[in-house]
């Protein structure tokens, strides 16, 4: 790993080879409505850049990887069922919001995307490259609640065979 820091010693990117795997949790919302989220990132190499989020502290701007990327997720609103999805690719490129929410991945090369809906309803495309756009929960009023939804994915288009 090789991490590159900004003035005043604010991380700003690192890069990672040799099999890099990050795994992500999240909850959020309010009780009765938690919605609980992980993450799987895989693939021989990673970039990711950071950003200064104006509160002292760093966030999640995107992350670039490359050799044949997997992404696995698996949401859950309250006790309900687990919506699991994933994306492979060649080449995967994922942006994220304010937040550190993720808003936009794009696949190229070989790409494939699938997901399972709460109504359990089983969603599946593949082509030359996959561009996905997700809606994230709105915000709740109270600044400690975060969000109440899950990072589903709200359009996708596809390019190629």
């Amino acid at each position: 790993m090789e991490l590159e820091f900004a003035g005043g010693g604010v991380l700003q990117s690192a890069h990672l080879e040799r099999g890099v795997r990050i795994a992500s949790d999240e909850e959020a919302g309010l009780p009765g409505r938690l919605v609980r989220t992980h993450r799987v990132w895989e693939s021989p190499v990673a970039d990711v850049h950071f950003r200064n989020n104006g509160r002292g502290q760093v966030g999640l701007d995107s992350i670039h990887g490359t050799g044949g990327v997997v992404v696995e997720g698996e949401s859950q609103r309250g006790s309900g069922s687990v919506m699991p999805s994933r994306m492979t690719a060649d080449d995967v490129t994922g942006m994220f919001g304010s937040d550190s929410a993720i808003t936009a991945i794009t696949g190229v090369g070989h790409a494939s995307i699938a997901q399972t809906t709460a109504a359990g309803t089983r969603q599946t495309t593949s082509g030359d490259r996959v561009d996905a756009q997700f809606s994230a929960g709105k915000k709740t009023e109270s600044a400690n609640a975060g969000r109440t939804g899950a990072d589903q994915i709200q359009s996708a288009t596809v390019e190629g065979q």
